[in-house]
């Protein structure tokens, strides 16, 4: 029963059992001491009565004496002092019975003294009162008879004091003795207790430990079983702590074979996945430094059966091969990638295949160390067909720059002199469709100038030439551009200033052209409704200051993909807006500007935001 309770238990239950026989032996102790104080206590009331006792007989007498001068003499002094005697009698006497056990030899004994002084106290009172009120013959006959029996009571009351003082001074004879006698008792029980305390703490702790160390002593061997791998021994029986540190430790194990199953599993999963990736991975062992200067190139560790296919080698064939020659940086003087750590992001390189012939890659590079092992994850990717892209749009962008626009100018250029009679007269129907057609023709060539001008941007070749401009007079300048085609359409900008002169620093033309693109697209969008812009200073933090300008297109709704479609190449669907919101968003980034669009319960709302100087 004991081995199922808990630690806790057990040792509550070794420190009850002290407890209990410490309180034994301070119950005895304490008993002992009582007795004592009990003993001492009567030794001193036995000679507080013995000396009260004592004077009894002696208060007696004098009551007696002084009460004969005053009945012959009329001495108020005796008197007095008679009254003070008779107090003092029923006093002492009263005090002496209330310290004496009800019941006992000695009270009754000290009763009938009692008694026989009340008596005695009686007959004195006759006599004074006889002496106050009757002759002094009569109050001597009254004395010679009152002596005559009072003798006799003398007699008695003297023997009872005599037998009631030798008993009280035989028990204060007695009580040093019996103090004694409890001293020595004590120091026994004091020597024995010690011992028999010692003695239990001993057995007890003896009998804890044992119970416990055999059972620390299993579990101890199943932590090092643990540690090795193996079988754990037969489960500790019982309820308490070291049976449940056992049993976990049983789970442990059960949970550690299911989890380095997993473990296996996984590894395999991932080597798999890993020489399954259409990219190549490749694990370099850090270059060795002395004094920041490297010795020898970055050893490959591993590469992945994509990038030994990537660059024509068996398998384990770049196992142990430096870096460098397998990758060289791209450029007019290519040299050996000798140490990662170079490497920020990610950068083009070349690849060197088996063969000798060089293959562009991109190549990224992160930190997978481990303990004090340094070691770098890099990913190689084939970008040879975007490359062979590349080259096929610029080729494309060359071809609409100098092969589509130039033949198109002309085209409009003989579309716009055709109504102007040159080539003769026209019917008015064949006009209108001229009109329309160099319209069409004016809006394939923008749009071929913001294809331009977008890829020169991509490519960092735009020209800018950065400024402080006043942004209303660019505002006005945009909204004056697009006056034409806001009429044409029925759409009303209204634009009332802005409220505090602004400044930013920006190209004026391009982002006048910037303007004109947004001011365009929300003329398209809109049909037949008003356009408010407005312009509002906002402060950011640390103290910088933009302008927000906004364009309210009432009565437009579209469609949350939509929206965010707006900003991207060939994205906008059948919103017919062609390249003016990109080309204006790379404009504006250009500036540190920004751009968006949201829906509004009243309508659509374009908005770019600019840095105010």
């Amino acid at each position: 029963m004991i081995s199922s309770l808990s630690l806790r238990a057990k040792g509550f239950f070794v420190i009850a059992l002290l407890l209990v026989f410490e309180l034994l032996f301070v119950g005895c102790h304490a008993a002992l001491l009582v007795a004592a104080e009990r003993e001492s206590v009567r030794q001193q009331n036995a000679k507080e009565i013995v000396a009260t006792a004592g004077t009894l007989l002696q208060d007696f007498y004098d009551a007696g004496d002084n009460l004969a001068k005053y009945s012959l003499k009329k001495d108020q002094d005796a008197l007095g002092v008679y009254q003070a005697k008779c107090s003092a009698l029923l006093r002492n006497s009263h005090w002496i019975k209330e310290q004496l056990k009800s019941g006992s030899k000695q009270y009754q004994l000290f009763e009938k003294i009692e008694n026989n002084l009340t008596a005695n106290l009686k007959m004195f009172a006759q006599m004074r009162q006889l002496s106050e009120t009757d002759s002094e013959l009569a109050v001597a006959q009254f004395g010679l008879k009152l002596k005559t029996k009072m003798r006799l009571e003398l007699l008695t009351l003297s023997g009872d004091l005599v037998e009631f003082l030798n008993a009280e001074k035989q028990i204060e004879s007695a009580s040093p003795v019996a103090i004694k006698l409890q001293r020595e008792r004590t120091s026994w029980l004091l020597g024995g207790g010690m011992v028999l305390n010692v003695v239990v703490a001993f057995l007890l702790v003896r009998w804890f430990l044992r119970s416990i160390t055999s059972r620390l002593e299993i579990v101890q061997d199943n932590a090092e079983r643990l540690r090795q791998r193996k079988s754990l021994r037969v489960p500790i029986a019982g309820e308490d702590e070291i049976a449940s540190i056992d049993e976990a430790f049983h789970e442990m194990s059960h949970s550690l074979q299911g989890q380095e199953k997993l473990l296996r599993a996984s590894t395999d999963q991932i080597q798999n996945i890993i020489e399954q990736m259409p990219i190549g991975l490749v694990v370099v062992a850090e270059s060795a430094r002395v004094e920041s200067i490297h010795v020898e190139s970055a050893k490959i560790e591993y590469a992945n059966p994509a990038l030994e296919r990537m660059l024509d080698y068996k398998a384990g064939e770049l196992k142990g091969t430096s870096l460098g020659s397998s990758f060289t940086t791209a450029g007019i003087r290519p040299e050996p990638l000798t140490d990662t750590a170079l490497i920020d992001g990610t950068i083009e390189l070349l690849a060197q295949k088996k063969s000798g012939s060089k293959l562009p890659v991109e190549f990224s590079v992160s930190d997978v160390s481990y303990d004090s092992m340094s070691r770098q994850l890099g990913t190689v990717i084939d970008i040879s067909a975007k490359h062979e892209i590349e080259k096929m749009k610029e080729a494309f962008v060359a071809m609409v720059s100098h092969d589509l626009r130039t033949p198109l100018t002309s085209v409009s250029g003989f579309l716009h002199m055709l109504p102007l009679g040159i080539y003769g007269q026209f019917s008015p129907a064949v006009v209108a469709e001229t009109t329309m057609a160099e319209k069409q023709v004016e809006e394939l060539i923008t749009l071929i100038n913001d294809l331009l001008d977008l890829e020169k941007l991509k490519a960092g070749q735009l020209e800018m030439r950065s400024a402080n401009a006043n942004l209303e007079d660019l505002l006005d300048s945009a909204i004056e551009s697009c006056s034409e085609l806001a009429e044409e359409s029925g759409v009303t900008v209204l634009f009332e200033g802005c409220q505090t002169p602004m400044m930013v620093l920006a190209d004026g033309d391009r982002l006048k052209q910037a303007m004109s693109k947004f001011f365009v697209s929300a003329i398209r969008l809109s049909t037949r409704n008003t356009i408010n812009v407005s312009v509002v200073a906002e402060n950011l933090d640390r103290g910088h200051k933009v302008a927000r300008i906004a364009l309210h297109i009432s009565g437009v709704q579209i469609s949350e993909q939509q929206i965010e479609s707006l900003f991207e190449p060939f994205q906008a669907g059948s919103l017919n807006l062609g390249l003016a919101l990109p080309l204006a968003k790379a404009l504006l980034h250009s500036f540190a500007g920004q751009c968006g669009a949201s829906d509004e319960d009243q309508g659509l709302v374009l908005w770019l935001q600019l840095p105010v100087v």
